[in-house]
């Protein structure tokens, strides 16, 4: 008896253990058609159009030699949503390698299998390449109030299709390689933003596809039309969009008429003759800067934001210390200003280099600036805040300008 017993947990055991090799083959295959979307698309000509932070790790980093990181890829949030729950960094990885693998013509893995990048290069000449290649698309249907009373109040302006509906409708004629839903200010003057404008952008993979799209529904013998929600879809080639843009432009700036008083628009050297003569000069920022004050900060993770870098620096920081965080999201490298040079600048430096400080548990590199380094970052740090008074000087006046020209009530 204690032997068939044996036997019986064997057999147990045994098919457990091919229920779950069969579960996590059947995820697999699921995980790498869901990687293999994922990687053509952030390779694709399309994406690193308008993906800056995967053209800077082409083109800038100069050791990553026109590739990408596994390890980055892996922190991108849309591959690892593709992943199953509680799958080891391992396995990740090597799923990830094998989706690579298996798109020869598009993609190449390093030997050390740490790198990807594409087999044809993304060049800084095809930046324009995709303008044969796309359409813009008007009348796109919005939904501009609530149904209800209740939802009136609360309500924001949105799509009333998705990227998905769009990107549909336009495969008949071939692969659609991206849609960009166009957004703006609000047409009824409120100052909320994101206002979706009812149009957008589609870009093919292949030139014909865009011609065979602008032959059937913008030539004179139009052959048919695209709805989306009852709205019948305008379509124009997105060179001649271009065109019409810039020739408004140009039209603008020729006329160099002001709108409001018919009167011939100053050019920006007669404006700084009569600032002088009238004693209203601009603004000029200026900065008592101390030297060893500025730790320059390199390869930061991806995704990282102003606030993960304080909120790592500042168990490090006394009551008295003040530290400003230069950085912008999408970028790897940026700078933390200290107020003052004090003994804690050397000391968050040194614990940034030895691990001891780290943003979403990745290391980063960082150096105390000093010399012609520390001179350019300030040269460039104040001519960026001139800019910025010069800017909101020009925008205050132009608004002070509108509040006095406006017609009163009747």
């Amino acid at each position: 008896e204690p032997e068939e017993e044996t036997k019986d947990v064997a057999m147990e055991e045994n098919n457990k253990e091919n229920k779950e090799t069969t579960t996590t083959n059947g995820d697999d295959d699921k995980v790498l058609e869901g990687l293999k979307e994922r990687l053509e698309f952030f390779f694709s000509d399309a994406n690193l159009r308008i993906d800056r932070f995967m053209r800077i790790e082409f083109w800038e980093k100069k050791e990553n030699e026109g590739r990408i990181s596994v390890e980055t890829l892996l922190k991108f949030r849309s591959i690892h949503q593709k992943f199953v729950p509680d799958t080891s960094d391992e396995h990740k990885k090597k799923l990830l390698l094998q989706t690579a693998k298996g798109l020869p013509e598009l993609l190449q893995v390093n030997k050390e299998e740490t790198m990807i990048g594409r087999v044809v290069p993304f060049t800084k000449e095809m930046m324009d390449g995709n303008i044969p290649l796309s359409l813009f698309v008007d009348k796109i249907p919005v939904v501009t109030e609530g149904a209800k009373e209740e939802e009136k109040s609360n309500f924001s302006p949105h799509y009333d299709v998705t990227m998905d509906d769009v990107k549909k409708v336009f495969e008949t004629y071939g692969k659609v390689a991206l849609v960009k839903m166009r957004y703006g200010n609000d047409p009824n003057g409120s100052k909320r933003k994101g206002y979706p404008l009812g149009c957008a952008f589609v870009e093919f993979h292949k030139e014909e596809s865009a011609k065979k799209a602008l032959e059937d529904l913008k030539s004179e013998e139009k052959k048919q039309s695209l709805k989306l929600k009852d709205n019948v879809l305008e379509v124009t080639a997105f060179k001649e969009w271009l065109d019409k843009k810039k020739a408004s432009r140009k039209d603008k700036s020729n006329r160099g008429d002001d709108k409001e008083s018919g009167k011939k628009r100053k050019t920006p050297e007669k404006e700084d003759e009569e600032k002088k003569e009238n004693g209203r000069e601009s603004k000029k920022f200026t900065i008592d800067w101390k030297p060893k004050c500025v730790i320059d900060v390199k390869s930061l993770p991806s995704g990282c934001s102003r606030e993960d870098i304080r909120d790592v620096i500042k168990p490090c920081l006394g009551e008295g210390d003040d530290i400003y965080i230069d950085f912008s999201k999408g970028q790897t490298s940026g700078a933390i200003r200290f107020s003052s040079p004090s003994e804690k600048v050397q000391e968050v430096c040194d614990k940034i280099l030895s691990g001891d400080i780290k943003v979403s548990d990745t290391k980063f590199e960082a150096k105390i600036l000093e010399g012609e380094e520390e001179q350019e970052y300030w040269k460039k740090f104040i001519n960026f805040k001139n800019k910025q008074l010069k800017f909101r000087e020009e925008n205050g006046r132009k608004n002070k300008k509108g509040r006095f020209n406006r017609g009163g009530r009747k």
